[in-house]
């Protein structure tokens, strides 16, 4: 059971750490609590640039509770 959970973290993490998104979301999606291209500085500053080209606003990854 341990060599389970243990493979499926690991998938998990790989999955999450090579996560690439084309076109930003619309609305808020769970991935963006793990996934790097919505906390990583430069990723953000991408996003951030192109969003206001589009006229569309930054949603912020950790939803306000």
């Amino acid at each position: 059971m341990t060599a389970i959970l243990g493979l499926t973290g690991a998938a998990w993490s790989l999955s999450a750490d090579r996560e690439r998104r084309l076109m930003y979301p619309q609305n808020w999606i769970p991935s963006m609590l793990w996934s790097k291209e919505f906390h990583d500085p430069q990723h953000v500053a991408f996003w951030k640039e192109q969003l206001a080209k589009e006229g569309r606003d930054w949603i912020e990854p950790i939803p306000d509770s």
